[in-house]
């Protein structure tokens, strides 16, 4: 418990590039079909995972695909 008291803006730290990370990955690699459990891993840490997002993000990759 001492630890994560005297570690707290670390632990914040890490969880922020953790999702900031799997947030650029998603956006970077998701029209690449090859990447999609990439895509998959990233998207359960990112911070842009809400539904109106997905399906504006799914609806981009359709179009790109045409």
């Amino acid at each position: 418990m001492k630890f994560i008291l005297d570690n707290w803006d670390l632990i914040f730290q890490i969880i922020g590039m953790v999702a900031t990370a799997g947030t650029g990955t998603v956006c970077l690699l998701s029209r690449y079909p090859w990447a999609k459990w990439i895509v998959n891993v990233a998207d359960w840490v990112s911070v842009v995972n809400t539904a109106e997002n997905k399906a504006k993000l799914a609806s981009y990759v359709a179009k790109k695909r045409k």
